[in-house]
């Protein structure tokens, strides 16, 4: 039987990229929307693993009302991208505190805590990508660590969660912009979360 990611679309921009990529690693690819529930999940033993898809903006009321808790404690890996993230955090107890004003992904140069194992296994230490949102994680659920911490390049601004995870629970979050058509580093991010199912 073929492994099978499923995609919950909370919103990214090049989710078909992101899908093709999957496909190109072996894996079958279901793409969804981010009203699907764990417990169509759980009852499909083909399914590997999971990925939130979301784009570079916050926690929506829209996504509050649709969002499934579940969706993290079924005990596959899963990782949720940008807003797909922030659900992660605010379904498991985390905060999200809306930042007041909402400006464009603007270049962000982080550290990278973890290159041995785990989604940023194989990376350099550090690495320059675009956040942007108008909303900030300022507290992390229990048992998560961060993966990526850094600042913003221009003006300076602390930026303490660009990546999270949670190996314990299977689960995993990037905040900054994911795209799979343009880099290979975010690529290389999710081959070795594919690499964990």
């Amino acid at each position: 039987m073929m492994k099978k990611v499923m995609v919950l679309d909370y919103g990214a921009e090049k989710v078909a990229a992101l899908c093709e990529l999957i496909k190109a690693q072996g894996f079958e690819v279901e793409l969804v929307g981010r009203d699907y529930r764990a417990e169509a999940i759980k009852a499909d033993p083909s399914i590997a693993g999971v990925i939130l898809a979301g784009g570079p903006y916050t926690v929506y009321e829209d996504d509050i009302q649709v969002r499934d808790p579940e969706l993290f404690n079924m005990d596959i890996p899963l990782l949720g991208l940008g807003r797909g993230m922030q659900v992660m955090i605010d379904c498991l107890g985390g905060t999200v505190t809306p930042a007041g004003y909402q400006y464009a992904p603007t270049p962000s140069k982080l550290s990278l805590h973890n290159t041995e194992n785990g989604i940023f296994a194989g990376f350099d230490a550090e690495t320059v990508k675009p956040l942007g949102f108008d909303a900030k994680v300022s507290k992390l659920p229990e048992g998560f660590k961060v993966l990526a911490s850094g600042h913003e390049v221009e003006s300076g601004d602390n930026r303490p969660f660009g990546a999270i995870e949670s190996p314990e629970k299977q689960l995993y979050g990037i905040q900054y912009v994911v795209d799979t058509e343009q880099s290979d580093n975010d690529q290389a991010a999710i081959r070795n979360f594919l690499n964990l199912l």
